[in-house]
């Protein structure tokens, strides 16, 4: 690769472009692609997350803050090490950790279920004794916004913001969309993955994300038709509520409490929830 740039991230939070480098395919591989961006192996043991055109540079700083602080704070992930901007694009240097994902490795061996979730819920009960603020999102706000602009009658709206509004703040570090696709299994155990989503805010509302996505993320056309293939979904998300109010102390209760809030800004157009799934579950908490 060519290199005749790189990015740096100013106490002001600005990220100010200095120099610019070019992909050479030879040596840049893709290793992973999503709607927000593209994930590139680079030499020297390092990986690029590469945004796509017209990405905010506000929520590329949030994905490097909460990254920063997770890896400041003793948890394991993927370390930022800084910015670098390709063919025009800006994207996050991170460490490259040798590993695979867990989402793949709980399809290719069922029978390790139980013992993955519990890792991932152990995981995210350390995530939410970490004490965060600013400079990251208020999950509130960012609830509030989902909220407003949500793919729901306005009835369910207006019933979604009256929750929140009585719901308390909190002040952990807190994911924002964890599940097994966001963790990885490394030699030094599990790592979490993109960052994105994170905020500031109430443990039980990010642990209710995680049981929603759980229950109801990606499911095939199958998993849509019949109720038996939801059943290994049902059994992961049952399995997670009971892990992690065991490791973090949080009740169930105070979860169950979030869920319409949460679910109804999951509700975004082109949302991967399964739709008449959640509909049905939020008919059943308003």
């Amino acid at each position: 690769m060519t290199l005749t740039s790189a990015l740096r991230l100013h106490n002001s939070g600005h990220i100010e472009q200095t120099d610019a480098c070019v992909l050479d395919p030879e040596v840049n591989v893709l290793i992973g692609s999503g709607e927000s961006a593209e994930v590139y192996r680079m030499a020297g043991g390092s990986v690029v997350k590469l945004f796509r055109d017209g990405f905010s540079s506000d929520l590329m700083k949030r994905e490097y803050d909460a990254a920063d602080l997770a890896a400041q704070m003793g948890l394991r992930v993927a370390r930022p090490l800084g910015w670098q901007t390709l063919q025009g694009r800006t994207g996050i240097i991170f460490e490259d950790l040798p590993s695979r994902d867990m989402h793949s490795m709980l399809r290719l061996r069922p029978l390790t279920l139980i013992r993955g979730i519990q890792r991932l819920a152990d995981y995210q009960a350390r995530m939410h004794r970490v004490e965060a603020g600013l400079p990251l999102h208020f999950q509130r706000t960012l609830l509030e916004h989902r909220i407003e602009t949500a793919d729901v009658p306005d009835a369910w709206r207006k019933a979604a913001l009256a929750r929140l509004a009585a719901l308390p703040d909190g002040d952990r570090l807190c994911h924002g969309d964890l599940h097994p696709g966001n963790a990885i299994e490394t030699d030094e155990g599990l790592a979490v993955i993109d960052w994105l989503n994170a905020c500031t805010g109430h443990p039980a509302a990010d642990a209710a994300r995680t049981e929603l996505l759980l229950r109801y993320s990606g499911h095939g056309p199958l998993v849509r038709r019949a109720a038996i293939f939801r059943i290994p979904r049902n059994t992961a998300a049952w399995l997670y509520t009971r892990f992690y109010t065991r490791a973090s102390g949080v009740s169930a209760a105070d979860i169950a409490a979030w869920r319409l809030p949460v679910a109804v800004a999951w509700l975004q157009p082109r949302s991967s929830a399964n739709v008449p799934l959640l509909h049905a579950a939020i008919e059943r908490w308003l």
